[in-house]
């Protein structure tokens, strides 16, 4: 333990100076108030000194009765958040991480300054008053076990990501060889490709899944011997480092040559485009194009029937089920000679949701998330499944492929899901097409691997997507995967990291381009331009133009036309699949006015979605309203704890159900007047995406 290790200083909540009306319980030592807007609350060091050179963590403990979109902590002007904070009604430990900005700190906190240290409480634009209570203010330092390995990562994949040029690697290189097809069978892989006249000694080089791309990356592997400028190369499949069984299915292969400077690349680097797999699992054949989002087992589930559903989705947290260590109740994995655990009472509750919709040949995706460690159950498993590069401000985490334990870890959890659900005897359920991350162009909130530029970031982004893939394919040739996206078009989020999603799939064409190509598709978040405002046909922003800002409800066209366009083609013949996977207008309230403009929107987009071929599906979201939506009513249903009518049926629900059957048109006249139009035939429109 070093001399500084768990140091700590009290802070002090300055109820004084302060706006806010601040009460202090002198038993426990809490601060107790109500916000209902943006609320900045100053602190103090009690004891005014020079800080530890440690000091890395900003600490406190809270109560709230309602979700809050994020605390924020400023030193000085800069700030520090923290997103995703969840209704409790026990204290709750909050830790900021503040190292990038501790010798700002330092050289402000013997001040006398009001504006040095100050935290913020950000409630969602629509939520109620929310009760709020603090206690524990402190500033410390990292925990012993901590404090080195997540320093020394995050050094390391930054001096790691530094000594390779994506963009010249992509866009500007000329490569004289070139790998036409990486064969993975159950024991060998089969390498093949062709060459130029080339002088010197070329050789087959690897790349694992947890290596960023580089020649500094590169494990030579054999001496190419072409004949007639071909080449055909066999290698085991799988090899052992550092105990862990590494399956080479995942790496990625390049033709290589020594030169006096190290390893040059000759090739672009490929993955696998071919391997042998156990199951076809046939995708249900969908009734329409009718989906439900986050879909759990609840006493709505006649849902199902009665709204005609074909699809839905899951969300699958993998911190919350996967452990590190057995369990009293656990299920236990073999991976990569390693053995893996996940908590039973998750999983069953999994297995009864995805069998009843298998029962009902439902369509079902599964979304991959990952938090990072300070939101997860088992800590060793989220500090292993944590980017090195991750902050903060992100709500998940890219998934950490930096070191083999770690993807070892992922491709664990994978594989468990895929197996236990892509059976041909659906014993569990089924599972047939797999979202990747939550909103990958917002990457700073929702799929964060810190500050990196966007080619690196989407590099990581589409091993992961690869990884799940390959993982998944295993079980079931008819696999997908889907990048998910918000309505964010030729703009991006408000927050660092984020990025316009034309460029994120712009770059996902490219890579695969070069390296192989794999079955991806989409899944689109078209919200109106204003979650809280359902009236999308006067979305400013979204245009008929290619280069829009926005794609929301009003423009889906232009996805339509670009996700049909022959570049984006699965090897250049086959349409990807495009779900519209999260969605709804809100109403604004539970008054007939706002549940008629909700259910107008409603009528809305679904006239669009039906008259674009390219989209497969449209899944609302959410199902029934949610108090962790921050005052979002966007559901076909009321919340579950409206003590008038829980649960209650909302006028969207009976537009939703009319959808395409008989009863459509007549359910969806009364929408025309409140969009002023007198014809469906006036909300559609032409696109050129050429």
């Amino acid at each position: 333990m070093g001399k500084h290790d768990n140091v700590k200083y009290r802070l002090i909540l300055d109820t004084k100076n302060t706006s806010q009306k601040v009460k202090c319980n002198p038993l426990d030592k809490s601060y107790k108030t109500i916000i209902n807007h943006f609320t900045t609350l100053p602190l103090w060091i009690k004891r005014r000194r020079f800080l530890s050179p440690d000091i890395n963590i900003v600490q406190f403990e809270y109560k709230c009765d309602m979700p809050i979109s994020y605390f924020g902590l400023s030193i000085r002007f800069n700030m520090l958040k923290i997103r995703g904070i969840d209704a409790t009604d026990t204290w709750k430990k909050c830790t900021i991480d503040i190292s990038s900005h501790k010798e700002l700190l330092s050289q402000c906190i013997l001040r006398d300054d009001l504006m040095t240290l100050r935290l913020h409480i950000a409630p969602f634009p629509t939520s109620p008053a929310i009760r709020i209570r603090f206690r524990k203010f402190t500033l410390r330092s990292y925990w012993p076990e901590n404090k080195a390995n997540k320093v020394q990562a995050r050094k390391d994949y930054q001096s790691q990501i530094d000594k390779f040029d994506l963009y010249k690697y992509l866009y500007e290189s000329e490569y004289s060889c070139k790998i036409d097809e990486v064969f993975v069978s159950d024991e060998k892989i089969r390498i093949t490709g062709k060459i130029c006249q080339v002088e010197d000694v070329l050789y087959i080089g690897e790349i694992p899944i947890y290596k960023e791309i580089s020649p500094e990356s590169i494990r030579i592997h054999s001496v190419i011997t072409p004949q007639n400028n071909h080449f055909c190369i066999s290698v085991e499949r799988y090899v052992i480092t550092d105990g862990i069984i590494y399956d080479r299915l995942y790496s990625r292969w390049v033709v290589t040559i020594k030169t006096s400077n190290g390893l040059a690349m000759c090739s672009y680097s490929q993955f696998c485009s071919s391997l042998t797999t156990k199951n076809c699992i046939p995708t249900e054949t969908p009734k329409n194009k009718k989906g439900l989002g986050d879909y759990v087992l609840n006493p709505c589930v006649s849902d199902i029937d009665d709204l005609g559903i074909s699809y839905v989705t899951v969300n699958f947290r993998i911190n919350n089920f996967l452990r590190s260590t057995p369990c009293k109740n656990n299920i236990e994995f073999k991976y990569a000679g390693k053995t893996y655990y996940f908590d039973e009472s998750l999983i069953k509750e999994y297995d009864a949701t995805l069998l009843s919709l298998a029962q009902k040949k439902i369509n079902v995706s599964a979304i991959i998330l990952l938090y990072p460690e300070r939101k997860s159950v088992d800590k060793r498993i989220g500090h292993l499944l944590e980017h090195p590069n991750y902050d903060q401000i992100g709500e998940y985490s890219m998934p950490n492929l930096t070191n083999l334990e770690s993807a070892s870890l992922y491709c664990a959890a994978i594989e468990f899901l895929a197996s236990r659900y892509s059976r041909s005897d659906c014993k569990y359920g089924h599972i047939h097409r797999w979202i990747v991350h939550n909103e990958v162009d917002a990457g700073g909130v929702w799929t964060n691997m810190g500050d990196v530029d966007m080619m690196q970031y989407m590099d990581t982004y589409i091993r992961s997507m690869r990884l799940i893939y390959y993982t998944t394919y295993k079980y079931n040739s008819n696999t997908e995967v889907l990048i998910s996206l918000s309505h964010y078009w030729y703009d991006h989020f408000e927050e660092p990291n984020c990025h316009p999603s034309a460029h994120l799939l712009k770059l996902l064409i490219d890579y695969t381009k070069a390296e192989g190509d794999f079955f991806w598709g989409i899944a689109f978040h078209p919200y109106p331009e204003s979650l809280v405002n359902p009236k999308s046909w006067l979305d400013k922003n979204a245009t008929m133009k290619i280069d829009t800002n926005l794609i929301t409800f009003k423009n889906l066209e232009i996805l339509d036309a670009w996700i049909q366009h022959p570049k984006v083609l699965y090897q250049g013949i086959t349409k990807r699949t495009l779900l519209l996977s999260e969605q709804n207008p809100n109403s604004m309230d539970y008054s007939e006015k706002s549940q008629q403009e909700q259910a107008a929107s409603l009528a809305y987009v679904w006239k669009k979605v039906c008259a674009c071929r390219g989209i497969d599906a449209y899944i609302a979201h959410r199902w029934i309203d949610d108090r962790t939506e921050g005052g979002l009513k966007t559901g076909l249903r009321k919340y579950a704890d409206f003590l008038q009518d829980p649960y209650g049926k909302k006028m969207a629900w009976f537009v939703y159900r009319a959808l395409g059957t008989a009863e459509e048109d007549e359910q969806c006249e009364f929408a025309k007047k409140i969009i002023g139009i007198n014809d469906w035939k006036e909300i559609m429109y032409e696109i050129d995406v050429n």
